[in-house]
């Protein structure tokens, strides 16, 4: 009998959005985001002479959108990986797996804030999930 040791992937968190920051628990944010309590970037490989953008880390996120284009909901995936990177622009777009599926996503940054008002921005990884409208 054969045992791995991969890492366990987190079960999606889904948080409500205010207007603002995102309000998230000291837990969670060292759960999901893997940070301690502080600004944290993302991390970028790169290869050759030309530092060519190859992989870049950070945790991803996605949203869900209501009506008239209110944000609902944050859904925190934990760390990812975002391969096959593009240079757009200020940004960097590629793709990232969730839940079994590769997704499309950019980078991004993400401001929390703690139950005592401290607000945090961190990388992410914007993440482009499908969703099915409802009538």
């Amino acid at each position: 009998m054969t045992t791995t040791n991969a890492p366990q992937r987190l079960v999606p968190l889904t948080l409500p959005a205010d207007p603002g920051a995102v309000k998230i628990t000291p837990e969670q944010f060292r759960q999901y985001l893997g940070a301690e309590l502080a600004d944290s970037r993302g991390t970028l490989e790169t290869y050759g002479p030309w530092q060519l953008p190859v992989r870049y880390k950070a945790p991803a996120v996605s949203y869900s959108w209501g009506p008239l284009s209110r944000l609902e909901t944050v859904t925190l995936y934990g760390p990812r990986t975002l391969g096959a990177l593009r240079e757009s622009g200020y940004c960097l777009e590629g793709r990232c797996s969730i839940a079994g599926a590769t997704r499309r996503g950019i980078t991004g940054a993400q401001l929390w804030e703690m139950p005592d008002g401290t607000l945090i921005e961190t990388a992410v990884i914007h993440v482009c999930t499908t969703v099915t409208p409802t009538a």
